[in-house]
C-alpha cells in the first residue's frame, strides 16, 4: 500500500491539490514514518508551509536512509536555496 500511496501523495502535490495530498500524507505517516519517500514527502509539505529548516531536516533523514533517492537531488536543490 505505501508505494500506492506516495504515488497519489506525490501526483496530488504536483497538481496543486494540497488536502488530498495532506490527506494522503498523513495515513503515510501513520504507515511507515521512517520511509525515504515518506520523509521526502514530508519535506514538501514543511517546505510549503515556508519551513525550509524542517524540510533540510526530514531531507537529510530521508537521503541518509537511501543515499539514491530522489531525496539526495531535493536536498543538494534546497541546500542551494538557502
Amino acid at each position: 500500500h505505501v508505494p500506492a500511496l506516495v504515488n497519489l501523495a506525490s501526483i496530488a502535490q504536483r497538481q496543486g491539490a494540497q488536502q488530498e495530498f495532506e490527506r494522503h500524507l498523513a495515513v503515510l505517516v501513520d504507515l511507515a514514518p521512517r520511509n525515504p519517500d515518506v520523509l521526502r514527502l514530508r519535506a514538501l509539505a514543511a517546505k510549503a508551509r515556508g519551513d525550509a529548516g524542517e524540510a533540510l531536516a526530514l531531507l537529510q533523514r530521508a537521503a541518509d536512509a537511501a543515499p539514491s533517492s530522489q531525496a539526495v537531488l531535493q536536498l543538494s536543490a534546497l541546500q542551494q536555496e538557502m
